[in-house]
């Protein structure tokens, strides 16, 4: 495993693949973005499925700020990642990290975890575990607001 990337660094990139079959690659599939929204979940974690349905409303009221958000899943396949899908039907792209690859060199440890990456592909916030949809919208704010606060 990696060191966990925290508040500051630049994460590893990745490529993956999404549930259309189109393959994102970061950082240079999200270039030109105000910011983008990483969050790392997986469907044996208690709290993660409801926690991504929370999401949705606030990709949506972001929508059109320039701010992408991906949720990766870490170590289930895609059948599984396919079924979630249209039982939450969340409106942004979930990839599939089967290997948990991507979830390891990123560092990650808990599940959930968010990162909240800037312009310039460098982590400016990090939730991790339980936290509330009122600290997600926070973070995701902050990527588009003057200076960084919501």
């Amino acid at each position: 495993m990696g060191r966990p990337v925290e508040r500051g660094d630049t994460p590893p990139p990745f490529s993956l693949e999404t549930l259309q079959g189109e393959v994102l690659r970061f950082p240079e599939g999200f270039a030109g973005r105000r910011g983008v929204v990483v969050r790392f979940w997986s469907a044996t974690c208690p709290v993660c499925e409801g926690k991504l349905k929370d999401l949705d409303p606030v990709a949506g009221r972001l929508a059109g700020t320039g701010v992408s958000f991906v949720a990766i899943n870490v170590g289930q396949d895609r059948g599984m990642v396919e079924a979630i899908s249209r039982k939450l039907g969340v409106g942004f792209p979930l990839l599939v990290d089967g290997s948990a690859a991507t979830a390891k060199a990123w560092g990650v440890q808990t599940l959930p975890t968010t990162f909240f990456l800037g312009s310039d592909g460098r982590v400016v916030d990090k939730l991790v575990g339980d936290a509330d949809a009122a600290a997600f919208e926070e973070s995701a704010r902050r990527l588009v607001a003057p200076g960084g606060r919501p």
